[in-house]
């Protein structure tokens, strides 16, 4: 299929990232690679209905690790993380995440800025985690540069303020 300008319509049946799972026809079009990470591949489109602007995360499901981005990404909601507007998975067990675009992985790469409104969002939840008092972690977590010293050291009782840390870590880095 394709748009009237010619370029290349994608249509895939996806499920809407928070309300009633019913899946339905999303179409997109104008795909680009935008980024890159460990785990996936960051594309930008443009939605055919509403003509937005979206990020679409393609993320290799590896069985021997544990991915609870989708289930935590469906339960956040505010106005600087974000939005999961849908879902799909693709052959190859790939899970893809549509991500409107304008924790533990807390650095400048995975802090979006709109230079319009100013309006700063989180992205990135690959690592998250819901922690729980008392439950063991790993430590090999969050990224070198942005890592709590207790991190550094081996530590699996670790709390939130992990990622206070990376933030004022990322302040610094900013203010140089």
């Amino acid at each position: 299929m394709a748009c009237k300008d010619g370029s290349k319509v994608t249509q895939v049946i996806a499920t809407p990232g928070q309300g009633p799972d019913r899946p339905q026809e999303v179409s997109y079009t104008d795909t680009k690679v935008i980024g890159n990470g460990s785990f996936g591949v960051v594309y930008q489109a443009r939605l055919v209905d509403t003509s937005e602007m979206v990020a679409i995360k393609r993320v290799l499901q590896d069985k021997r690790f544990k991915n609870r981005e989708l289930q935590i990404m469906r339960r956040l909601d505010h106005c600087n993380i974000v939005k999961l507007k849908f879902f799909f998975y693709t052959s190859g067990d790939k899970v893809c995440l549509d991500l409107v675009c304008g924790y533990c992985f807390i650095k400048p790469q995975n802090l979006l800025l709109d230079p319009n409104s100013g309006v700063l969002k989180l992205c990135d939840f690959g690592s998250a985690k819901h922690l729980v008092r008392g439950e063991p972690n790993v430590s090999y977590i969050c990224s070198r540069y942005y890592r709590a010293p207790e991190l550094i050291f081996g530590a699996t009782d670790y709390t939130t303020m992990i990622g206070i840390l990376a933030t004022i870590y990322i302040d610094f880095y900013v203010y140089l």
